[in-house]
């Protein structure tokens, strides 16, 4: 069985299921809204003009450690899983995923998204609102990101392949909820946390949470 399949099947539900997410919402923005937007936006945009930066990814019960590099990355995990590490690097259109001794290599659109650069653009180019949320003890101010259910069905369908172009893509993007908190310090650039939630429409099926914190654990 391939690598893929015995060792990466969590990484692969986790990156392609936040492709099939929405949250449903008007496209309108009140005054408040706009402020709120225009400084999320600004953060947004400070961390992704950073080339190279530090970040820590969280998938329960796993961890990562991580390296944006450019348009490139790098995630190490923290804890063996079966008794083995994973690394998964990014150099342009590839992947190459390890486990322990054994090596894989795929396209990137067969992974989804993983870097936190990738997240910020996805944010930028399908939010249609921007809700403030309450400041919390750190002094950190957040916001959650209202997506297009539309074009994450299309999204979903350009990385999933010609057989999801169509239909099944967007048919899948109404089986989820996902809802990205972004958290920031006002006197400091770039971001401090970014939070993805995802949650099944059936009921009683548990969400799924991802968490990059950016800088050096």
């Amino acid at each position: 069985m391939h690598l893929r399949n015995r060792t990466g099947r969590w990484l692969l539900t986790a990156t392609l299921i936040l492709l099939s997410g929405c949250i449903h919402g008007d496209a309108g923005k009140t005054g408040n809204e706009s402020g709120v937007h225009s400084r999320l936006f600004r953060h947004i945009d400070a961390q992704l003009h950073q080339s190279h930066y530090p970040f820590t990814l969280s998938v329960p019960p796993l961890r990562f450690d991580g390296q944006q590099q450019g348009e490139d990355w790098l995630l190490e995990s923290r804890e063996p899983v079966g008794g083995k590490r994973i690394r998964v690097r990014k150099e342009g259109d590839t992947l190459f995923l390890t486990r322990g001794e054994q090596a894989e290599k795929l396209k990137t659109r067969q992974f989804g998204l993983l870097s936190p650069r990738d997240h910020l653009l996805l944010v930028k180019s399908t939010v249609l609102r921007i809700q403030p949320l309450p400041e919390n003890q750190k002094g950190s101010i957040g916001a959650q990101a209202v997506l297009s259910s539309e074009e994450i069905g299309d999204r979903l369908g350009e990385w999933m392949g010609e057989a999801f172009e169509q239909g099944p893509a967007n048919q899948a993007s109404r089986k989820f909820r996902i809802r990205y908190q972004l958290w920031y310090r006002p006197d400091q650039e770039g971001l401090s946390v970014l939070r993805m939630e995802i949650r099944p429409q059936v009921k009683d099926q548990p969400s799924e949470k991802m968490v990059y914190r950016f800088g050096k654990p």
